[in-house]
């Protein structure tokens, strides 16, 4: 069994806290239910991420062949430039089996045909994938074949400092997403920020403390619009909608938590101080992150942390999440072998070997609420809230040119985050460029139909 290793310097998209794991061994326990053994067979599986990951991937290779009879190799890629080695090796016919990617790509790698229809496979072997939750089955299906599976399905949240909530004399906000709108609501959570909010926190790191800190991704801050009753697009994504009353509302509130209210860093402050360590050093009292983040909060000594759903403007209740995939290359010559190592990746034995620690979170319900996951008297308390939030997370759109769509809508963003532009000025240069893509995602589809 061989490795190979690709490794270039810079930050890669796909390697962030949703694809960090911390150290574990794989389990010996009973194989993965559904896997065959071959008589041999060899497949290639290429992932981003980093040393740690690294080594849990190398570990459980003796594990895959004794279970499977197949021979394993990992391709490790870190640092940036991930996709345009895997377009390349696409191009060059030297593609992996098996691959890593972001659901931002997925309707693009389907209609390519870079993605394989695994249902045939799942029927074949009566595969089970009722341990997976639905909303990450249903992020990579498409017209009911599926052509990818979770590698891991985090929900978005709101950390808090439980001390500092102590300190400010406040009661702990909602550990669940049973909370009734008026116990937390927008304004509720403005109240929050606000006491939590001491000193001169604008003035620099000695200053004081911020009440609130997010980035401007758009899982970020699409949820505040999901939480205010709203959408961003219609429901056949052929218009862009983030000019209505609502969404415009939503963003505009995100806005004036920096520039009006004073609660939060301004976006240049966060990226000079580091977003994670702004929370973890107690610059800031509440953040907005994802469960890949809760190993690094631990490894905080005496750091005491617990998370909270997105308060909600008018009853609706919302999560963003997601995480990424594997998917089987449309044109590998492996196919049985690639789909052994691919049902293998996927099983308990190895979603526990990666998620122990807390830095990635495991797409499988079982092994999400596993002790060595859910760790008792560990922060956050409320761990399980994550798993509550399957049921309320929002995926990002299954369109053909999400990719430009999403990174369109984050530039003409900026200067609202900058307080450059309100929120209505910035909603309608927003449609401007979206609303084109999302015509030209209209037409492709009628083609490929």
């Amino acid at each position: 069994m061989t490795t190979r290793r690709l490794l270039l310097h810079a930050v890669s998209p796909l390697v962030g806290a949703s694809v960090f794991t911390a150290c574990g061994t794989a389990s010996t326990t009973t194989p993965t239910a559904g896997t065959r053994k071959l008589s041999g067979g060899r497949a290639v599986f290429m992932a981003s991420g980093d040393a740690e990951r690294f080594q849990i991937r190398d570990g459980l290779l003796p594990l895959l062949e004794s279970t499977t009879g197949v021979k394993g190799e990992w391709i490790h890629f870190t640092g940036g430039g991930y996709y345009d080695k895997l377009f390349a090796m696409f191009a060059s016919d030297t593609a992996p089996d098996l691959f890593l990617f972001a659901p931002s790509y997925f309707i693009e790698f389907v209609a390519n045909s870079t993605l394989r229809n695994v249902t045939p496979l799942i029927k074949r072997d009566k595969y089970d994938v009722s341990d997976f939750p639905e909303k990450a089955i249903a992020q990579y299906t498409y017209q009911s074949n599926q052509y990818g599976f979770p590698q891991d399905f985090p929900t978005r949240a709101i950390f808090y400092n439980v001390d500092l909530v102590r300190r400010a004399g406040l009661k702990p906000p909602p550990s669940d997403y049973g909370f009734t709108p008026p116990t937390w609501s927008w304004q509720t959570f403005i109240e929050y920020a606000r006491k939590l909010t001491t000193g001169d926190p604008a003035s620099g790191p000695a200053g004081g403390t911020f009440g609130w800190n997010t980035t401007f991704g758009w899982r970020q801050y699409s949820g505040w619009i999901f939480t205010n009753g709203a959408e961003a697009f219609n429901k056949e994504l052929t218009e862009c909608l983030i000019t209505d009353s609502k969404p415009v509302e939503a963003l505009q509130h995100l806005s004036d938590l920096i520039h009006r209210h004073k609660v939060a860093p301004t976006r240049q402050m966060t990226q000079t101080e580091v977003y994670e360590n702004m929370f973890s050093s107690g610059r800031v009292a509440m953040t907005e992150s994802l469960p890949g983040a809760i190993n690094r909060y631990r490894a905080v000594n005496g750091f005491n942390f617990d998370v909270t759903p997105l308060p909600s403007a008018g009853g609706t209740k919302a999560a963003t999440g997601g995480g990424s995939g594997y998917g089987m290359f449309g044109g590998t010559k492996n196919m049985d072998a690639a789909w052994e190592f691919f049902k293998f990746i996927e099983g308990p034995e190895a979603q526990l070997a990666h998620a122990r620690g807390g830095a990635t979170y495991p797409s499988r319900k079982s092994i999400q609420i596993h002790p060595e996951v859910a760790v008792a008297g560990r922060p956050p308390e409320h761990f399980k809230m994550f798993v509550e939030g399957q049921k309320y997370v929002r995926l990002d759109p299954q369109v053909s040119t999400w990719r430009d769509i999403e990174a369109a809508v984050d530039k003409e963003l900026v200067p609202l985050w900058d307080g450059q532009r309100t929120a209505r000025e910035a909603a309608a240069a927003v449609k401007r460029v979206v609303d084109p893509l999302l015509k030209d995602a209209t037409a492709r589809k009628t083609r490929d139909q």
